[in-house]
């Protein structure tokens, strides 16, 4: 959903933070410059329907305080609200305003659940109605459960004797407004691990499964946000080699482990999609060991380290 941002300073810190709370609830912001000072309705009516937005926002500061103009194209309604910034801190003032022009437009916009509305241009689709629920400033998907999708790639970092492997992984996650969630996730080394010794050369592969609770954190009008999870993790792995002893003795043999898993990290947000950087950590209850002529060489998930990099598509419902 788009929505017009008309300002005569687009570079000012006040419309890049208003820019930044608009798209915490989820809206793709247009920046439009208008040097006059006056807003009238019709003209960021006109604004917003060039642009095929449901609406259009302009905020005109004066000495004291600030006015708030909203277009709506969805309920047919131009509204206006006055605060008051005289005695904030730049910072201050900033935030009222943006925190203002988000409850105004959630107001004007929770007439689309009325059972009589005014019928605007732009029709109240299922998001539309979320956002007329939603708290200002908490969040992309606001007070509406969020799901995603992601796939990336990454680094087994390679202890107790294992090298480095490379990976890649999929995740699918549910997250409820309060931040807390469940997250399933599956990976595959991509290329493997190698220990090399004297008496012979090894590589290790493994793919993993695993269920892991999270919580979820999101500064108010920021695209930052962070993760972090704890749950459970099944590991297949598989060795091949010379002169490696049971249990890991060929291209065929495996071994299955478990064990609990925690990771965390920060993401970025483009509109509906993330980009993650994610850091875990993997203790194997029973680890395998790597052995070549009956000599415990390596040992794998004691614990294992992954460092990650991956894109979410992101959703609500």
């Amino acid at each position: 959903m788009r929505i017009v941002l008309v300002t005569s300073e687009p570079e000012s810190t006040t419309s890049k933070r208003l820019e930044a709370e608009l798209r915490s609830l989820g809206l793709t912001v247009i920046t439009t410059s208008l040097t006059e000072d006056v807003a009238p309705g019709a003209r960021l009516e006109q604004i917003a329907r060039g642009q095929n937005a449901i609406g259009a926002v302009r905020v005109i500061a004066h000495g004291t305080g600030a006015e708030l103009w909203i277009a709506d194209r969805v309920t047919n309604k131009t509204v206006l609200r006055e605060i008051v910034t005289v005695g904030h801190s730049p910072d201050g003032a900033d935030d009222s305003i943006a925190v203002g022009v988000a409850e105004l437009l959630r107001a004007s916009l929770m007439e689309v659940n009325a059972p009589v509305r005014n019928r605007g241009e732009y029709p109240p689709t299922p998001k539309i109605r979320d956002l007329a629920y939603t708290q200002a400033g908490t969040g992309p998907l606001g007070n509406s459960s969020r799901f995603w999708l992601a796939l990336g790639s990454g680094l087994e970092l390679g202890l107790r004797g294992v090298g480095l492997s490379l990976a890649g992984h999929a995740a699918a996650g549910w997250q409820a407004p309060i931040g807390i969630g469940i997250e399933v996730i599956a990976g595959t080394t991509i290329v493997p691990a190698v220990v090399e010794r004297a008496e012979g050369r090894a590589t290790l592969s493994s793919q993993w499964l695993g269920v892991t609770g999270i919580f979820g954190w999101e500064p108010r009008g920021s695209n930052v946000s962070a993760r972090a999870g704890l749950g459970m993790m099944g590991v297949r792995i598989q060795a091949s080699g010379e002169r490696a002893v049971a249990p890991l003795t060929s291209a065929t043999d495996a071994t299955w482990s478990l064990g609990p898993y925690l990771h965390a990290g920060p993401a970025l947000g483009f509109g509906s999609f993330r980009v993650r950087l994610d850091a875990g950590a993997l203790v194997l209850l029973n680890s395998p060991t790597v052995r070549f002529a009956d000599e415990a060489v390596a040992v794998w998930g004691e614990p294992a380290l992954f460092l990650t990099l991956g894109v979410e598509a992101i959703g609500a419902k």
